[in-house]
């Protein structure tokens, strides 16, 4: 049997259920169970909700849940004592920090995973809470971590501007895109737009998706440009989503669909004319890669870590500039063949990123310290 035989996993930050950083955690677990070799006892510090979608996964008797506080105060002090205590109680090989944060008492070797840098490099899209709690124990996990996982290269370059001494303890493993199968078995709910006749944006609803320009720049174009195309928003509420939303409806052929399951997803992208992202800074950009592996052309910023993925694959354009943003989006609703040229390359580089990769390179990192 391995020696390494106890690992614990911090699950504590994971948002909804398509959120990156909950996608990201459940996908390496996926891959972890099906790997029936891997001698190891997962233990799992999680609240309620994430305890209820990750048992979706089916996962065997290696995995166990200790339950968490739901509470978003209660969790980050619970994070902060009691699962010390609990770290102490396990003495497990290493811990694994999924979503920013180690205990700042260190009692077993530590690895922590970095998804962006906002916090610091864009407070004003935050609320004002986590401008001051996230710096703060970042600084300080990352100090405090053997190795240190970012999940691109952008956000990599980003953290070592800050902390300019992590530099050789941190290594870059990828997202990927999810498979999404049809499940007859899950409830879709319908939308009235014809096929093919819609652009995607898929995604928080909230500032640093720069969604504001983006309606700003839809409502200038006019109906012949538009071709009778609408633009459809999907994606959980994040925070100042309240007067966005206002200034949308159906008159302006723009819809708001809210947070979609998979089987509402795999609809959306195998049925959108294109998808829209031109977010103001990502630390990876799930969505962008998704498109790509359902042939989806895709408008991104050329920014950071969308630029890193997307770049020579997807229609690039500076998410600051109106002109750029609307002549990309006439071009691709009225270009047929730039619309094939972008799908047949957005297929070929998603091929490049797996979730089975990232699984196996995280857990050989976890089990080499």
């Amino acid at each position: 049997m391995s020696k390494f035989r106890t690992i614990t996993i911090d699950a504590i930050g994971l948002g909804s259920p398509y959120s990156g950083t909950a996608i990201y955690v459940s996908e390496i677990i996926k891959f972890w169970n099906l790997k029936k070799d891997l001698e190891i006892i997962f233990i799992i510090f999680a609240n309620n909700f994430a305890i209820s979608y990750l048992n979706k996964l089916n996962l065997d008797d290696r995995f166990v849940f200790i339950r968490v506080p739901s509470n978003r105060y209660l969790k980050s002090i619970w994070q902060q004592t009691f699962m010390v205590w609990h770290l102490h109680r396990i003495k497990p090989k290493v811990h694994w920090g999924a979503s920013f944060i180690l205990p700042l008492v260190k009692v077993c070797p530590m690895i922590v995973t970095i998804h962006d840098m906002t916090f610091q490099l864009m407070p004003k899209v935050h609320e004002y809470i986590k401008t001051k709690y996230f710096p703060f124990l970042i600084k300080y996990s990352t100090v405090r971590a053997n190795k240190i996982l970012t999940v691109s290269k952008t956000t990599k370059s980003d953290l070592i501007k800050f902390f300019p001494n992590v530099k050789d303890k941190t290594f870059v493993t990828h997202l990927a895109p999810r498979d999404i199968y049809p499940n007859r078995n899950i409830e879709q709910r319908k939308i009235n737009f014809k096929t093919k006749k819609y652009l995607l944006y898929v995604g928080a609803i909230e500032p640093r998706k720069n969604l504001v320009k983006l309606i700003k720049v839809w409502k200038s174009i006019n109906k012949i440009e538009k071709n009778n195309v609408k633009l459809l928003l999907v994606g959980t509420k994040g925070w100042k989503y309240d007067e966005l939303l206002e200034n949308i409806n159906d008159v302006n052929d723009i819809h708001y669909f809210g947070s979609a399951n998979d089987q509402e997803l795999l609809s959306f992208y195998k049925n959108a004319l294109g998808l829209i992202y031109i977010s103001l800074y990502e630390g990876f950009g799930l969505p962008v890669i998704e498109a790509m592996k359902f042939g989806l052309p895709v408008i991104c910023s050329n920014l950071g870590a969308s630029k890193e993925i997307a770049e020579s694959a997807a229609i690039m354009v500076n998410p600051l500039n109106e002109k750029d943003i609307k002549d990309a989006i006439i071009e691709l609703i009225s270009n047929e063949n730039l619309r094939k040229k972008f799908s047949r390359l957005g297929i070929k580089k998603a091929s490049n990123f797996s979730w089975s990769k990232t699984a196996d390179e995280t857990f050989k990192f976890l089990t080499k310290i």
